[in-house]
């Protein structure tokens, strides 16, 4: 598994990482190999903020992971773009046009709880309104991503 702290691989059956002496912590489906290099970007982008632990699926557009938030430690999974689809500018055009499409207050939400990584509580507080209100825009706002995503991809095809 990779240290939570370094990011160094270290093999399944270790207690502390070979690279920085930090206690791993106990999983009891902790990977047995290397993951693969995605997985490795992966968590290079998170910046830290996510211990990510192993693939769960990959599907047509984007790669699903296990993970738990650094500083919350919470369980939580992270879904991630393919990247010969990240790097299409077709796609990112896409995306950007598909946010635009949101009405104001789900496009703030949804900048400050995934551009920013901001909770549910610091999201309500900055835009004034209350954690319910940041919950449901949330789950509007995604739905409604994508379904024009998945739209704009089936007009094309």
């Amino acid at each position: 598994m990779f240290c939570p702290d370094c990011g160094t691989w270290n093999r399944g059956a270790a207690v502390i990482c070979v690279r920085c002496a930090h206690e791993l912590p106990e999983l009891p489906d902790a990977p047995q190999e290397k993951p693969d290099e995605e997985m490795d970007l992966v968590r290079r982008a998170t910046g830290g903020r996510y211990r990510i632990y192993r693939r769960l699926a990959t599907g047509g557009m984007a790669s699903v992971y296990a993970a738990r938030h650094a500083l919350l430690g919470r369980p939580l999974v992270i879904k991630v773009l393919l990247a010969h689809l990240a790097r299409d500018p077709e796609m990112r055009e896409r995306l950007v046009r598909a946010i635009q499409a949101l009405p104001e207050e789900q496009r703030a939400v949804v900048a400050l709880r995934f551009w920013d990584d901001m909770s549910v509580e610091a999201t309500a507080e900055a835009l004034g309104m209350k954690a319910n209100t940041v919950k449901s825009d949330t789950a509007r706002a995604l739905a409604k991503l994508k379904g024009l995503l998945d739209s704009s991809i089936h007009e094309t095809v």
